[in-house]
């Protein structure tokens, strides 16, 4: 939830591309996706962020549109009801 909230708050995230995190984050489109562990690819890709304003402020938009396109309320509700739909008919 954590990376989810800050896409929202246009903060681009570097994050290790396990768990939930890879359907939030969208590899150099709005933040970094590494392996765990890989301590020096974050490194490189926060510092890569702080040292370019333009592709900090384009992945800040490119995230908070994501979030809001794809996790707003009227569009999880409708993901939650497919499921259910489908969990019902089988």
């Amino acid at each position: 939830m954590a990376a989810l909230e800050a896409l929202a708050c246009e903060v681009p995230v570097i994050a290790t591309d396990v768990g939930g995190l890879p359907e939030v984050v969208r590899e150099a489109e709005n933040g970094f996706l590494l392996p765990v562990g890989d301590v020096e690819g974050m490194a490189a890709a926060a510092m890569k962020l702080l040292e370019d304003d333009s592709m900090r402020r384009q992945f800040g938009k490119a995230g908070r549109r994501w979030a809001v396109e794809r996790f707003d309320e009227a569009s999880v509700v409708r993901q939650y009801r497919r499921i259910y739909r489908q969990v019902l008919e089988d």
